[in-house]
């Protein structure tokens, strides 16, 4: 009998619902003052890994 699970794993959709979700946390004012610099820095971490990860595909070779 296999009793190993599977591990967790994170993928760009999960990073891309964590920068929306502390965008709406913001707006509706869910943060205090001394943590919104550190809630800022991560969700720019973030909204930069999900950048890296979408522009190899925007800049695919041109077939000539």
């Amino acid at each position: 009998m296999n009793t190993e699970q599977s591990k967790p794993t994170i993928d760009i959709n999960d990073l891309i619902a964590v920068v929306q979700l502390i965008d709406v946390c913001s707006t509706r004012g869910a943060f205090r003052g001394e943590e919104l610099l550190i809630v800022g820095a991560m969700r720019n971490k973030f909204s930069e890994i999900v950048k890296s990860q979408q522009e190899p595909a925007a800049e695919a070779p041109k077939a000539e």
